[in-house]
């Protein structure tokens, strides 16, 4: 009976993630496109790229879910189905974490209340929602990671096994910064004179992480992921000091964004232990193993800094481990008040993680579009109907936003301004970005706010033989797409565009730090109706 329960408890706990990412749709992250997009070309194609026609390369942020996503996305065509896939792989794994939590809660004596709350705590963190929303690898990084600590807990057998090798294995698959993880989890098994598992357990991680890199390095001629080197310039990591130490300070804090309230009973129920003395009690045995996983996270956080995507998304695979240590903390002060208060404390601390969750993952799918899937579909829209009135099977597109287009629309060579699909200004910066226009000569340039700031395009050589055109992604979103000059001659002679004089220009939202694009005919053009119908943005309809 009680097994029947559970089992109905875990299937309730994909309620909210499930309707979250069923609201959400193809609203959700543009960067959750990108991995299906080259999920999509591996399988349809045979090549680790954006689209069958743009570069080889590792653009995508996890390596692993790429092959699953590929191994499952035959038969899907239509663009929300594909996406859906995505978000259901990433909604399935926090429940199943769930189920491994409350194990893990269990043996390590905290009642069944606070066991099922750790669960319910997890699932409807923020993080986990806005993850699954965008259809992304930390849940299933999260899960590999919660079966490693079942099995190193489930026995005290100084040797390695299967259970504990493979997934490591797949978690270096998964992220290659699994190291902070894993380092946590040797010097646990070190201190707890288990040396030759903490040994063999480095080695199973360093041999992961070598085989991996001999393939990137035969495949693409680099030893990580693009996306790694792209990270390491502007706009991902600021110049200056203070705006730098700012994205330290908040990555500090991120757990107690996630997890706010449980955030601050345990630090209160730390308190409370301190002063009796017994904090210490609290952090043995298995507990120790959680402290140091979540200690982790919060220190590999502080050295990352603030990430790019959501609070809690690059350390999300140490929040359960820190969900035990502050549960342990709130049981150990609340021990002398009785099942009943303990049982209380569960269910408030269990009832105020849903709508804070909630309401923070929804308050940020709901505004304005912005870098989401369902608006670079549209673009990709826009790029479709200009190639077919060129007369070309496709364009080569430079745009920094590149999951959304690619994945609608594949017949067109994807070539990201963002830097993480593009080997080149990965490894060389933006100081690369005239040669690539030279030798990629796009048909069509889109940019916007950082991107252009960080790229410098109206600063490149190349800039003047493109001429801004106006759609309703300008008026709306300050986005601005160049067409070459070439190709707007060709429009304008047949009737498919026409060029706006300087008086009408002055008033568009073209102006930039480094140029204000009006002046002679054709400096701006308007397209034909047919071009942008349908296009405009919105609000996403379920705010």
């Amino acid at each position: 009976m009680q097994t029947a329960i559970r089992m109905a408890v875990a299937a309730l706990l994909l309620v909210p993630l499930a309707g979250f990412a069923l609201t959400v749709g193809p609203w959700g992250w543009d960067d959750g496109a990108i991995t299906v997009a080259f999920a999509r070309t591996i399988a349809e194609a045979g090549r680790f790229a954006l689209t069958p026609v743009s570069e080889t390369v590792e653009g995508t942020s996890s390596f692993l879910l790429t092959l699953v996503l590929a191994a499952t996305i035959g038969g899907l065509e239509r663009f929300g189905a594909m996406i859906g896939l995505a978000q259901g792989i990433a909604a399935l794994a926090p429940v199943a974490s769930a189920v491994l939590l409350f194990r893990l809660a269990r043996r390590m004596d905290l009642p069944e209340p606070l066991a099922l709350a750790a669960a319910a705590i997890l699932v409807l963190a923020t993080a986990s929602l806005r993850e699954v929303a965008n259809g992304m690898e930390m849940t299933l990084f999260a899960l590999l990671g919660l079966v490693l600590l079942e099995r190193l807990t489930a026995s005290r057998a100084d040797r390695l096994t299967a259970g504990i090798a493979v997934p490591i294995a797949l978690m270096m698959l998964v992220r290659f910064e699994a190291g902070y993880f894993l380092l946590a989890v040797v010097l646990w098994l070190w201190l707890d004179g288990r040396r030759r598992t903490a040994v063999s357990c480095l080695a199973v991680a360093a041999l992961a992480f070598a085989a991996i890199a001999l393939w990137r390095y035969d495949t693409f001629g680099q030893l990580a992921p693009n996306t790694a080197y792209a990270k390491l310039w502007p706009p991902y990591q600021p110049h200056d000091l203070v705006h730098r130490a700012q994205r330290h300070v908040y990555a500090a804090l991120e757990p107690a964004i996630v997890l706010p309230f449980l955030a601050a009973a345990g630090a209160v129920a730390a308190a409370i232990l301190i002063r009796r003395r017994r904090l210490g009690d609290m952090v043995a045995g298995d507990a120790r193993l959680y402290f140091l996983v979540a200690a982790s996270g919060v220190a590999f956080g502080i050295l990352l800094g603030k990430n790019d995507g959501h609070a809690g998304r690059m350390i999300y695979a140490t929040l359960p481990a820190a969900i035990l240590v502050l549960l342990a903390f709130v049981h150990g002060a609340l021990a002398r008040r009785g099942a009943r208060t303990i049982a209380l404390a569960a269910l408030v601390l269990a009832l105020a993680q849903a709508p804070a969750g909630l309401y923070a993952a929804y308050a940020h799918y709901g505004r304005l579009d912005g870098v989401k899937p369902e608006t670079y579909r549209k673009t990709g829209i826009l790029a479709d109907r200009l190639a077919d009135a060129l007369d070309k099977p496709g364009l080569v597109f430079m745009t920094p936003d590149i999951g959304g287009v690619a994945l609608c629309c594949p017949r067109h060579r994807i070539v990201d301004l963002a830097l993480l699909a593009n080997r080149w200004l990965a490894i060389e910066g933006y100081g690369a970005l005239d040669r690539q226009l030279a030798v990629e000569r796009p048909d069509l340039i889109g940019t916007h706010a950082s991107w252009t700031l960080a790229s410098g395009i109206y600063r490149t050589r190349a800039i003047a033989d493109y001429v801004p055109i106006l759609t309703p992604f300008d008026v709306n979103a300050g986005r601005v797409f160049l067409l070459r000059r070439d190709h707007v001659e060709t429009l304008i002679a047949r009737g498919l565009a026409r060029p706006l004089a300087p008086a009408d220009a002055v008033t568009l939202p073209f102006q930039t730090p480094d140029r204000v694009f009006v002046g002679a005919q054709p400096r701006l053009i308007r397209l034909d109706a047919r071009f942008t119908e349908g296009l405009s943005l919105r609000i996403h309809g379920f705010i």
